[in-house]
């Protein structure tokens, strides 16, 4: 359930006042026409700002200042309206005609470049909206160099200007999922409106718009009692304004405080005077207008009073859709919490429609707007979309058939609810992993040699990030500078490459895809994280899936929690080397019986390819004993780890037979950080190095001092990496993690000390933040021979963020790897035995698999063959 927190986007009208008047006819339309938009009169508004274009057309021309006028104030009464294109053509006229009109910098390029980024905001084009916004910003400190008289004489207005760009700037990191962002920058501009104006920035519009927003944002963060400040603030400052508006706005944002502090009598008070006022005024109809309608049923919602939440809501979308275009985010805010009161009110089919519509615009908005984003821009905007996600898939739950969750005797099932379960899966699931894969591959094909310098300052600045965050040599405006010369950088070389001009696109996949690439005897399953982690929902693919997917649960019981008993008692009977005769049942059985029901004489499947979710991810499905067989998953089926199963559509590296080169790295000297020796690994390494240079392979061994991380970072590509050291992975702080940067740096390798640490940034700490640069598109295998390289932050429907993922970024792909700690000797073992039979296969997986049936001859307890896992299709 959402509920709608209004955000001023700091209308800026250039008022006549403020020009140079040339003749009164197109003047005094221009006043009628601002006078009109301010008392929310829009068409008149447009009315009167095409006749004040027809005169100033006439008595000035069109490369004029009355013409650009008219064109500004005709935007934002078509922008009223919901007219945005029309609104979009208005304002890119103006800006055309600003700098004709000028030939050096000038305040009315900037604010005309403004109202284009404005509106790219409205319709939920963020790219092209930060595309202006910078193209304003660059304007602004290009003033003082081209145009010093214009800096003298406009002083004011370019001050005023700049304000509003950071302002407008700062709504954009809150549309994007970043209120904290949003927060330190429109909080930066209190003083400079207060240098502006002294006596009186208080009275200013912008002053208190900022004050408006600011309470919008805190609210976003999660800070409702700094929010009410602020609306109150705001509250006061347009107490008795003339301007009916404001006070509308100011009501809103009291309502929108008062129900994040859980005082729902007060916020119903504020929003039903709100809605009162307008509905006896011009902006009946409006945005602010749909936006109260979308927040009172959002209340009753959460009342539980549905037959008014749906009166409301249904109101609020019928007039959304009655304008030209929508406004994406109060449109899926709406469509989700009329799809909820539906379900709520036990109306079903109405809710599967709703649901239908708004997972149709929650993919129109990744594809429009997930592709430029930066990977911390990228987290933050997949968690703001996360509630819909998992209202959907709760939902997808209730109408599966699976389980009777409906009060009724007729309960409702859709009939082609898995399909589009599944479809969802595959756009949204890893959907940061597989987007980051993609464009680091077109950075890096891209020969410019600016793309190639900027590239490399990302990487200089990431690696101080990085070295900044894992000692005590940091300060919050270093960490803040550093951080954003990272997302500027990162930005500029999505934007920039040869590869994303030719044009890129999150391309929309389906099951049916997915099941055309399965071969005879395999299974292609897909697992969601439900009800916090209560059921588990498997989607399952054969050859044999005709109408829909499979669905089929992993349930918790009454005694057992799959995240906590179930799981600890997992864990222990690896830990403590005892029979574990529950995993079977509890975690597999219930996926794999019915994958057989879906194989012809239900025949056990050859291969099974596995995207997991959640816990799944800290399980290793092969060391589950079917007691009723007397055979480990490991005997019955070959279980291949995908991130999504998307990925079977992907075209394969077709390395060259000539690429056979290995970098080992094993045994580091750690000096004196107090990090125990690993003498087994050094062993391991040589012996695997041996292995290989007889095989014709070129290996090249780093042990001990030459163990370094200069060394790995410095290598080409190699089509195998091995790396036998020390991982590591820390437990989520009590703070939590507040950025991308701060997640990543929790797991990683320990390689030798380096004396010379200033030179080369690198302090032997490898962490998976430092993998995501390295460029490994040649690269065949990684395997992570290690303690607990397999674990980092598990986010559900993201995967683990740690060495897989960084790993899988870099250009791996496959990645052997750990979940818990590993006997130094069983792994060197292991390890030999999986390379021998590897160079007599040449199948990576299926040796791997003969290893561990090796290993387990010698040591039966999964604890010393089961703590590798391999992933990649």
């Amino acid at each position: 359930m959402k509920n709608l927190s209004l955000c001023f986007l700091l209308i800026f009208i250039t008022l006549p006042g403020m020009l140079t008047a040339q003749a009164p006819g197109w003047q005094a339309l221009n006043q009628e026409s601002v006078k009109h938009y301010h008392n929310g009169q829009y068409k008149l508004a447009e009315q009167s700002a095409l006749r004040a274009l027809q005169q100033a057309q006439q008595q000035a021309g069109i490369v004029s200042k009355p013409y650009i006028t008219g064109l500004s104030n005709l935007g934002y009464a078509q922008r009223g309206q919901g007219k945005y294109t029309e609104a979009l053509q208005s304002f890119k006229q103006a800006a055309e005609l600003s700098f004709k009109l000028y030939d050096r910098a000038h305040v009315s390029q900037i604010t005309s470049l403004g109202e284009v980024a404005r509106v790219w905001q409205d319709i939920g084009m963020y790219d092209s909206t930060e595309y202006y916004l910078q193209k304003a910003q660059e304007l602004f400190n290009r003033v003082a160099s081209e145009n010093p008289v214009h800096q003298d004489t406009a002083s004011v207005f370019l001050l005023t200007a700049y304000i509003k760009i950071n302002a407008q700037q700062a709504s954009l990191y809150y549309r994007k999922g970043q209120p904290e962002q949003a927060i330190h920058l429109l909080e930066a501009q209190l003083p400079l409106l207060k240098v502006l104006y002294p006596t009186n920035f208080s009275a200013q519009a912008d002053y208190r718009q900022i004050i408006h927003n600011l309470s919008v944002y805190y609210i976003e963060w999660g800070k409702p009692q700094a929010a009410r400040q602020y609306a109150l603030t705001y509250a006061r400052l347009v107490q008795g304004n003339a301007n009916l508006l404001d006070r509308i706005y100011a009501w809103q944002e009291l309502g929108n405080v008062y129900r994040n502090l859980q005082e729902m009598d007060s916020a119903l008070y504020y929003w039903q005077k709100a809605l009162h006022t307008i509905e006896a005024s011009a902006y009946r109809d409006s945005y602010i207008h749909q936006a109260l309608l979308n927040n009172l049923g959002e209340l009753y919602l959460f009342q539980e009073a549905y037959p008014q939440a749906i009166a409301f809501l249904e109101t609020s979308l019928k007039t959304q859709k009655s304008n030209k275009e929508l406004n994406g985010p109060l449109y899926r805010t709406t469509l989700s919490n009329l799809a909820e009161s539906y379900r709520w009110a036990g109306s079903y089919a109405r809710a599967d429609t709703v649901y239908r519509e708004l997972m149709e615009a929650l993919e129109e908005e990744i594809v429009h707007n997930f592709t430029y984003l930066s990977e911390a821009e990228k987290l933050a905007f997949y968690e703001k979309q996360l509630s819909y996600l998992d209202n959907f898939s709760s939902f997808a739950l209730e109408v599966s058939g699976l389980l009777p969750l409906q009060a009724t005797d007729s309960p409702y099932v859709s009939p082609q609810i898995a399909g589009r379960l599944y479809d969802l899966q595959l756009t949204t699931k890893a959907l940061i992993l597989n987007v980051s894969k993609r464009m680091k591959r077109l950075i890096l094909s891209d020969t410019s040699k600016q793309v190639i310098t900027r590239y490399l300052q990302w990487e200089a600045d990431k690696k101080r990030l990085s070295q900044a965050l894992l000692t005590a040599n940091r300060t919050g405006q270093n960490l803040s500078q550093l951080r954003q010369n990272i997302e500027e950088n990162e930005k500029w070389l999505i934007r920039h490459s040869a590869g994303f001009n030719k044009g890129f696109k999150i391309n929309k996949t389906t099951w049916q895809q997915v099941q055309q690439a399965l071969a005879p005897n395999q299974a292609a399953v897909e697992l969601i994280r439900l009800v916090d982690g209560l059921v588990y929902g498997a989607l399952i693919l054969t050859p044999q899936t005709t109408d829909q997917p499979a669905f089929t649960l992993v349930m918790s019981t009454r005694s057992g929690h799959l995240e906590k008993q179930y799981y600890h008692y997992y864990r222990n009977t690896i830990k403590y080397r005892h029979a574990d005769t529950l995993s079977y049942g509890i975690y597999w059985q219930p996926i794999i019986e019915a994958i057989r029901d879906h194989m012809p004489g239900r025949a056990m499947p050859e291969r099974v390819y596995l995207s997991n979710d959640g816990i799944y991810n800290q399980l290793n499905v092969n060391t589950f004993y079917n007691p009723h067989t007397d055979k480990y998953v490991l005997d019955e089926t070959e279980v291949v780890l995908l991130t999504n199963t998307r990925e079977l559509l992907s075209s394969h590296k077709n390395l060259p037979d000539s690429n056979l080169t290995v970098a080992l790295f094993g045994n580091p000297a750690f000096g004196a950080r107090g990090v125990g020796r690993l003498p087994g690994s050094g062993l391991e390494v040589e012996q695997i190095d041996s292995l290989l240079k007889k095989a014709g392979w070129r290996s090249r061994l780093f042990i001990k001092e030459q163990a370094t991380e200069s060394h790995l970072k410095q290598l080409p590509a190699p089509r195998v990496l091995h790396l036998a050291t020390h991982g590591y992975f820390n437990p989520q702080p009590a703070a939590g993690y507040n950025s991308f940067t701060q997640i990543m740096i929790q797991s990683g390798v320990v390689l030798a000390e380096e004396n010379d640490l200033a030179a080369g940034h690198n302090d032997g700490i490898l962490t998976a933040y430092e993998v995501t640069d390295l460029n490994l598109e040649a690269n065949e295998l990684v395997v992570l021979s290690a303690c607990q390289t397999g674990l980092g932050v598990s986010k559900p429907g993201e995967g683990v963020y740690g060495l897989q993922r960084a790993f899988e970024v870099a250009g791996a792909d496959h990645i052997l790897m750990s979940l818990w700690q590993v006997n130094d000797a069983v792994t060197r073992e292991l390890m030999v035995q999986f390379y021998a039979r590897w160079l007599q296969t040449g199948d990576s997986r299926k040796a791997f698999i003969k290893a561990q049936q090796y290993i387990r001859q010698r040591h039966p307890q999964p604890y010393y063959w089961g703590a590798f896992v391999m992933s990649g299709g």
